[in-house]
């Protein structure tokens, strides 16, 4: 058996199940328990993607491996009841010792920053869609109910999409050194 090379815990949602996400020679496993959830092997390891979402008030970094049996996540902080417990130098461990283990394949690994494009497109429709509703109110206060207090009560609506719909408006994959980060968060 290769040896454990680092690990953590991971629970996304307060409700949802304690992973253990542990990292091998040759391949990063999540196991639910005694049951394992996912494995895949480090040299079938397509893409390593890092992105900042909420944790409760925080927010907090989440690692996705994606390879051909699927999507292996952790990220720096863990859902508790109480609350979110802080595991970050666990968490860095974990990215930075699964950085080396990538390194050798060099440019066979894509490795992303920033949310998926899936995500984008929700999120930049839900936008589009909160701002033309907004319009849609105002305009019919004006135009129908002749009343244009109301209509500006459409106006941090339309805002709140606007801003929504740019943030998160599709975009190129952003590439990341990952020889950057072992050096920087490698001690």
């Amino acid at each position: 058996m290769v040896g454990e090379l680092a690990s953590l815990s991971e629970r996304r949602w307060p409700l949802g199940p304690l992973l253990e996400v542990r990292l091998f020679d040759d391949r990063i496993e999540a196991w639910n328990g005694a049951a394992l959830e996912r494995r895949i092997l480090l040299d079938r390891v397509e893409t390593v993607r890092l992105c900042v979402e909420m944790g409760g008030q925080q927010s907090l970094v989440v690692c996705r491996v994606t390879g051909p049996s699927g999507e292996i996540a952790f990220s720096s902080r863990r859902a508790e009841s109480g609350g979110w417990a802080d595991q970050a130098l666990e968490f860095q461990r974990l990215l930075v010792a699964l950085h080396r283990r990538l390194a050798a394949r060099g440019d066979e690994v894509n490795y992303l920053e920033g949310q998926s494009l899936t995500f984008r497109l929700v999120m930049s429709g839900a936008g589009a869609v909160l701002l033309a509703a907004a319009l849609g109110f105002s305009g019919y206060m004006v135009v129908v109910e002749a009343n244009a207090v109301l209509a500006f009560a459409g106006a941090p609506f339309a805002l709140v999409g606007a801003a929504l719909a740019w943030v998160f408006r599709p975009g190129r994959p952003i590439p990341y050194d990952p020889e950057k980060l072992i050096a920087r968060f490698g001690g």
